[in-house]
């Protein structure tokens, strides 16, 4: 209570300063930055890369799957 009675008391600080306003926003803009080239981007070039393999693959050709078997291509149907 004593806390809120002394909050309201102090003089309200004033920062005359014009870009402390758009600090935040500049920091905002710099997070998404950061997150668009350290988690976006890298998802979508990896994306891409998966996507062009699949689309190469012919019948014969020799792949090793995630759990480490290796073989070779029999079939390939479509979009599957």
């Amino acid at each position: 209570m004593i806390y809120l009675i002394l909050l309201q008391a102090a003089p309200a600080a004033t920062n005359d300063n014009p870009l402390s306003q758009y600090s935040s926003f500049f920091l905002f803009a710099a997070m998404g930055l950061i997150a668009y080239f350290f988690m976006i981007r890298p998802q979508r070039k990896k994306a891409k890369e998966q996507t062009k393999f699949t689309e190469e693959l012919k019948k014969g050709a020799e792949v090793v799957t995630i759990g480490g078997a290796h073989g070779r291509v029999a079939e390939v149907e479509g979009d599957t």
